[in-house]
């Protein structure tokens, strides 16, 4: 990676040309003050901005007017693959959706904000869908993608288990596909833990437990130098000065270490679940327990972010924290029994909904991951990082280090990327990369 980088932090603006409504198209790579591409995993889509600085009225004379899209290519220097790359050219462009913030500098000179998106948010609001489903879920949102939006983006989709009867009404894609993820379970993992999002890469649904076990993109750490720099590395090229320097963190704060009161009223320390069957005429109740459930899925930290006998001594139970409601039709009282709606040749044919498996545990995860261990950090930009990648975080003890550990137990190790924003500076040729990263528990 560092065969031509001259620093950390340096990019190639290898493509930036706008396309008007008209046909007529211009490379604005020297007219460009900044780049800013967002990245969400509780997102559906990706969109960015573009900062133009225009001496040449091509608002008027090109014109633009939020119907234009663009190619753009960025690099860091010396990435060989594809996936270290943010390439929106050729099939999967760039579209300009808004012209924001427009405004006079000096005499015969103007700036303004090109608001940019990938085409599958535009259609999926111009798109609704009137169809049934007799498939896996994993099979409907790839049907949606390829058949109603037609698109050309990579799909990272992870097998769910069970045939479900599905009718859509009159519906938006992603807003299907949102509802759906929470029915979801993996077949791979047995988690209900779905997330829908897209990045640089393209869409992906698939479950947290999928992204977690993916290798370390990066490492970073806080200080001014890591715990082996000034080692001999042996010419090795992964520990160069750049590469330190990529790894080194240039400003970080906690955004949330854990809100008590907000993780009670989410039900992520405990809730309660009744399920109604309309078919049967009968109810269950089941429950969750955060510290009995810690360990019933793959996670990224490895211990509860709450001590058990704390939470016992001072609440007894939790459970009763949130409750839930939700009907189910099903032909017996086993909570895996076909879905009594859909009949065939006497029989019933489709899996059901089993808000049992997905709906108690999937909350508070999502809680987990919004209200626990969380840091905001700004890093040098490399292009081969994105939301839902795993990063590596080694956070070293502040003040009296009494056991010589060098590192903080509870916050030092791995985290999952939830947000990130490339921000490039194509005058300075800078690129930093503004992310969150968080874990659901303490170490790992």
């Amino acid at each position: 990676m560092t065969q031509n980088i001259q620093y950390a932090g340096e990019f190639n603006l290898d493509t930036l040309v706008i396309y008007s409504s008209n046909k007529v198209y211009l490379d604005i790579s020297n007219l460009v003050l900044s780049i800013d591409l967002n990245e969400n995993i509780f997102q559906s889509s990706f969109f960015g901005t573009i900062l133009i600085g225009d001496t040449n009225n091509l608002l008027e004379n090109m014109p633009i007017t939020g119907q234009e899209y663009l190619d753009l290519k960025i690099s860091t220097p010396g990435s060989t693959t594809s996936k270290d790359t943010i390439n929106f050219s050729g099939k999967r462009k760039l579209y300009v959706n808004n012209i924001a913030s427009r405004g006079s500098i000096s005499s015969g000179s103007q700036v303004y904000t090109l608001d940019v998106s990938t085409i599958e948010p535009l259609r999926n609001q111009s798109t609704r869908l009137s169809k049934s489903y007799t498939e896996t879920i994993s099979d409907i949102v790839i049907d949606i993608f390829k058949n109603e939006f037609e698109s050309d983006a990579e799909l990272f989709v992870e097998k769910t288990k069970g045939v479900r009867k599905i009718i859509i009404p009159n519906s938006h894609p992603f807003t299907i596909i949102n509802k759906l993820k929470r029915e979801s379970k993996s077949a791979k993992y047995n988690s209900p833990h779905y997330l829908f999002f897209e990045n640089k890469n393209g869409f992906h649904f698939r479950t947290l437990q999928d992204l977690i076990n993916k290798p370390i993109v990066a490492k970073f750490h806080a200080g001014d130098k890591n715990l082996d720099e000034d080692k001999d590395n042996g010419g090795n090229k992964e520990d160069s000065k750049i590469m330190q320097s990529f790894r080194r963190i240039l400003s970080f704060k906690f955004s949330n270490m854990n809100n008590w009161y907000s993780n009670i009223e989410s039900g992520l320390l405990g809730s309660t679940l009744f399920t109604h069957d309309i078919y049967t005429k009968s109810y269950t109740k089941n429950t969750f327990d955060y510290i009995n459930d810690f360990n019933s899925h793959d996670r990224i930290g490895s211990k509860p972010m709450y001590n058990e006998n704390t939470l016992k001594d001072d609440f007894s139970d939790l459970k009763d924290s949130v409750i839930f409601m939700h009907p189910v039709s099903r032909v017996g009282t086993n909570i895996t029994d076909k879905d009594a709606q859909y009949y065939k040749n006497g029989k019933a044919q489709y899996d059901n909904a089993i808000p049992e498996d997905y709906m108690l545990n999937r909350a508070s995860k999502i809680s987990e991951l919004n209200s626990g261990i969380s840091i905001n950090m700004i890093v040098h930009g490399h292009t081969g990082i994105s939301a839902g990648d795993m990063i590596n975080i080694q956070l070293p003890i502040v003040g009296e280090d009494h056991d010589n550990e060098k590192v903080e137990k509870t916050t030092s190790g791995n985290y999952l990327i939830s947000h990130l924003r490339h921000s490039f500076i194509p005058v300075t040729k800078t690129h930093e990369i503004h992310l969150r990263a968080v874990k659901d528990g303490k170490g790992g």
